[in-house]
């Protein structure tokens, strides 16, 4: 009785097994090399643009981060909304990485204006939102125009100014500036 002869194996079937496993070996070599790498990624420089109000130390203790910070982990959004929350004179935050230095570009708001309220100093921007609020703030507003408002009834960093008398209407600010 004779043996069953074994097929020989379809040469293109035998070179498309060998291609995909040295593609698949290849990919596991780049992802392991990848691991391997990428939580070496540092931040080495941090660089604040735009930034007149506050130092740049402080806008970068706000965003969370330091020099030598792994890249891999770091939550970008949640610096930028920190640095928004922190920081009133902000309209926009930018934050770019550029090799190894993180780039944090701030576009202030116009702050046209100050104004004293029950010696407390606010300054306030063209829609009459208070940005900021301080007690001896004469000294730091000083930069920008001190203007005499009418009754203020309620002043809160954040929000528009009210006014005791309702009727008043602040819209009419802008066009004089």
């Amino acid at each position: 009785m004779r043996q069953p002869q074994r097929r020989k194996p379809d040469e293109n079937v035998l070179r498309i097994l060998r291609l995909g496993m040295l593609i698949s070996g290849a990919v596991i070599f780049v992802l392991a090399l990848a691991m391997l790498i990428l939580p070496a990624i540092k931040i080495n420089n941090i660089v604040v643009e735009g930034n007149t109000y506050y130092d740049d130390a402080y806008v970068i203790e706000k965003a969370g981060i330091s020099a030598g910070d792994e890249l891999l982990g770091w939550n970008m959004q949640k610096s930028c909304d920190d640095i928004m929350a922190a920081y009133p004179y902000a309209s926009d935050i930018y934050i770019s990485i550029n090799f190894f230095t993180v780039k944090i570009e701030i576009v202030e708001k116009p702050t046209v204006m100050y104004t004293e309220h029950q010696n407390q100093y606010f300054s306030i921007d063209r829609t009459m939102r208070v940005l900021e609020m301080k007690a001896n703030g004469e000294e730091t507003f000083s930069p920008f125009l001190r203007v005499k408002l009418p009754q203020i009834l309620t002043a809160q960093v954040g929000a528009t100014l009210q006014f005791a008398d309702a009727s008043i209407d602040p819209s009419y600010v802008p066009q004089l500036l």
